[in-house]
């Protein structure tokens, strides 16, 4: 499996990215505080939605864990807790959006679902997974909030639309800190995959402020 390298690595013994670690911080505070803010609203919804909601919060704090442990170790196990909640958080938002928000058929989510992971295995065969230090492997996720932004602008709610809208900005800035750690090194010695971090806690919150603000007012 593709281990990426970053800048601020130091050392393959202990805390070798203390920044790196640290920055995951804001995971567990984005997730602290989407669940703050809707634990009194939760019994609003539906069971399947306080579900799905309590599952996206619950992923939050796993990516910032998971990632945590990744930058602490940096092995091939610990990449793994790293990989999976986010792929997780992914595959359950797709999920929530295209069949709750959405209305598709169950047929149209799984086919939504799959189209992302046919996008996302075309993309890293054609370019590698090591393209931008790793970040090709991000730009289904890229296209797929995209076009669920254009169709809540124009099908759903065209406030939920413009907040997906305005984090696909946030995820391509995400990701230029992610692609430019390595060539910055030398005159940047932290790097910035913590900014990364910094800027994804923020692009979760928001995503799932924006979703359990609709759910709360629209009851859908």
């Amino acid at each position: 499996m593709y281990l990426p390298s970053y800048c601020e690595r130091i050392s393959y013994e202990g805390i070798g990215e203390p920044i790196n670690v640290v920055s995951n911080f804001f995971f567990l505070l984005a997730g602290f505080l989407i669940w703050r803010k809707f634990k009194e609203h939760l019994h609003k919804l539906t069971f399947f939605d306080q579900v799905l909601l309590k599952g996206l919060i619950g992923l939050v704090v796993l990516i910032g864990l998971g990632s945590g442990i990744w930058h602490y170790w940096a092995t091939e196990w610990a990449v793994w807790l790293d990989v999976l909640p986010i792929l997780g958080f992914i595959v359950t938002f797709l999920i929530f959006n295209l069949f709750r928000l959405f209305t598709f058929s169950l047929m149209g989510t799984i086919v939504g679902v799959l189209g992302y992971f046919v996008l996302d295995y075309l993309v890293v065969k054609s370019v590698g997974s090591d393209f931008l230090n790793g970040s090709s492997s991000y730009f289904a996720a890229w296209v797929s909030l995209f076009l669920m932004g254009l169709y809540s602008y124009r099908r759903v709610s065209p406030e939920l639309g413009k907040g997906y809208l305005f984090s696909v900005l946030l995820l391509t800035l995400s990701l230029v800190f992610r692609s430019v750690d390595l060539e910055i090194c030398s005159s940047f010695p932290w790097g910035t995959h913590f900014l990364w971090h910094t800027c994804n806690a923020w692009l979760l919150y928001l995503l799932v402020n924006h979703l359990g603000d609709f759910l709360v007012a629209k009851k859908v």
